[in-house]
């Protein structure tokens, strides 16, 4: 039974193939559009210009370009929120999700609201397209006119998410695996057809674990350990058995075709540790400037969806840009210890947190995240250093004299433009 229902002949990509012809193209003004399904792995395919095709007229031929302007924002956007929980699976999951159902939030209106509307709306421009046109066949609609409307349902957030999480992958922010999307029918008891939904996926190469990302529905799950859990859940048993079916045979023969290239790679790496100084001197531009792109990315998501920047928000981000400065009077001091330049950094960045805290302002989570980045190297660059993990421990504690010597070392080095690094130090 289950080799009859999970046949590919009977797979969303069969029945659009069956529609659409089976080329891996499709054109559309001039231009080649890759179309999208199972098989592809975003977290490695060259391919920026995809196209969704429906298996019926009733939908819209969705074209989705990453290299668009909309898509670069967002993407970056994630990037930023999902660095500070590297290789954390399920949070970094659950924060793509987030992030793509802010963009169909509405202000004045509840989550259960919108989303009971949705398919209406999104049905409804589907008609007025039809009729500007006079055609009867699906309309050609953008993703990035339909994150302007805030209409994205499953099948156009599913490759939204596919797409964040390759990126991902490419970051080394989840760690090495494969992505895809993935779309199906569910089916009732009996195995009659009840509707169709999609989604994203991610492989864990490590651990060969199945991970389920689902925006529409909010719901994350490991499915290689919780298989019986999705099934409780509106997926059903059928249509979790048949994506497991299909997703292992397609991600094992992909780890197959990886495997001499890796095997190669591996045996040529050598494992270095990254020196202390380098976060600290080296790098400092590099960034900085990340910190004034991704901050200034971050804003830009907030008023797109409609999310009001204070004075207090301004304030915050201009003392952690600020770094900066600080970063400049430490880089050529040679004579002081990375040891001492990282409690600096430290201390700077724990206070910018603590007073983001206490102003309990939901708007100013990802100046925290932004915090949390900076800490997270820290840890990371002195990880095998256990007397510098304490002092961070002591620099966090309340009403710690260490950490207020050092806020106010941090803060007289910043705003002291005529004085040199040794004597401030030092006087």
């Amino acid at each position: 039974m289950l080799a009859l229902f999970s046949s590919p002949h009977l797979s969303r990509s069969f029945i659009s193939d069956n529609k659409h012809g089976s080329a891996p193209t499709y054109q559309y003004n001039d231009k080649e559009w890759y179309k999208t399904n199972s098989n592809i792995n975003w977290a490695n395919h060259p391919n920026q210009q995809w196209i969704s095709l429906g298996s019926s007229h009733k939908r819209e031929h969705l074209l989705f370009d990453e290299d668009s302007i909309i898509i670069q924002n967002i993407k970056s956007f994630a990037i930023f929120k999902c660095r500070p929980h590297t290789h954390d699976i399920p949070t970094i999951l659950a924060t793509v999700n987030d992030i793509l159902n802010q963009l169909t939030q509405q202000p004045g209106k509840t989550d259960k609201d919108v989303e009971s509307q949705l398919n209406e709306q999104v049905n409804q421009l589907i008609c007025k397209k039809k009729l500007e046109t006079s055609d009867s066949e699906s309309p050609v609609i953008s993703i990035d006119e339909l994150i302007t409307r805030k209409l994205l349902v499953c099948r156009h957030k599913a490759p939204l998410a596919a797409s964040i999480l390759g990126e991902l992958v490419r970051q080394n922010i989840l760690p090495p695996g494969i992505v895809r999307q993935y779309r199906t029918s569910l089916f009732d008891d009996t195995g009659k057809v009840t509707g169709a939904h999609a989604w994203a996926t991610f492989r864990d190469q490590a651990t060969n674990e199945l991970w389920m990302c689902d925006p529409r529905w909010k719901y994350v799950q490991n499915v290689s350990k919780n298989a019986s859990e999705v099934m409780k859940r509106k997926y059903g048993e059928l249509a979790t058995t048949m994506m497991l079916h299909r997703l292992d045979a397609l991600d094992d023969a992909e780890f197959q075709s990886q495997s001499s290239e890796s095997s190669s790679s591996e045996s040529c790496s050598v494992s270095a540790v990254e020196p202390h100084i380098e976060f600290l001197d080296d790098n400092v531009q590099d960034q900085y400037q990340r910190l004034k792109r991704d901050s200034s990315l971050a804003t830009r998501f907030l008023k797109a969806t409609g999310k009001k920047i204070s004075a207090k928000y301004e304030r915050r981000l201009n003392e952690l840009t600020r770094i900066q400065d600080l970063f400049e009077k430490m880089r050529h001091n040679w004579e002081m210890q990375s040891s001492e330049k990282a409690n600096l950094l430290y201390a700077y960045l724990h206070n910018v947190e603590r007073m983001i805290a206490a102003e309990q302002n939901t708007y100013h989570s990802n100046l925290t995240t932004l915090c949390g980045l900076y800490k997270y190297q820290l840890y990371r660059l002195f990880k095998d250093t256990p007397e510098q993990l304490d002092s961070f421990k002591d620099i966090k504690r309340p009403d710690s004299p260490r950490c207020v010597e050092l806020i106010q070392r941090a803060n007289q080095l910043i705003h002291d433009e005529q004085a040199l690094p040794m004597r401030l130090i030092h006087g």
